[in-house]
């Protein structure tokens, strides 16, 4: 997880920049943050970033997110990794203390549908049945079809959204 500081010296592509990278991981938090009203917070968030996105993108004539494919592939890498966590960034140590928690929280919350890629690279599906604590390097899985969970690495586990 890295922290990036705001500035007030970016330039305007630089803006663009980090704003499209904080839109995909809006994006992300709108999806496993479950509760009704950080679902809707996030949305809201999503809506601004997007109108910001899109209108400085078309005054400038500049490929975005939005209407460039490979553009989306390149921002969705710097967060999503093969498997574990997402790389969450935060804009300073506050927001850091306030969000890392919270994204690991949901991100890996009880009941949440998962794919495990095993050591030998087949890929099962199961859900979490324990929540983990922060720093865990474990995870309980109840795989289908299985009666019981199993402890897993949670650098191999990724949540399916």
């Amino acid at each position: 997880m890295e922290s990036r500081s705001k500035t007030r010296n970016q330039s305007l592509y630089e803006y663009l920049e980090a704003l499209q990278l904080e839109f995909i991981q809006t994006e992300l938090r709108r999806k496993i943050y479950s509760k009704a009203k950080d679902k809707k917070f996030w949305e809201k968030v999503l809506v601004k970033k997007e109108a910001k996105i899109k209108d400085i993108s078309s005054r400038n004539g500049l490929p975005s997110i939005f209407n460039n494919d490979a553009i989306k592939a390149q921002y969705r890498s710097k967060i999503f990794n093969e498997t574990g966590i997402p790389n969450f960034f935060y804009k300073n140590d506050i927001d850091k203390y306030e969000f890392e928690l919270k994204d690991f929280k949901y991100y890996f919350s009880s009941g949440s549908e998962v794919k495990v890629i095993t050591d030998i690279g087949k890929i099962t599906i199961g859900k979490i049945s324990k929540q983990p604590k922060l720093n865990d390097t474990t995870i309980s899985i109840k795989f289908r079809g299985e009666e019981q969970e199993q402890i897993c690495s949670i650098e191999y586990v990724t949540r399916i959204l």
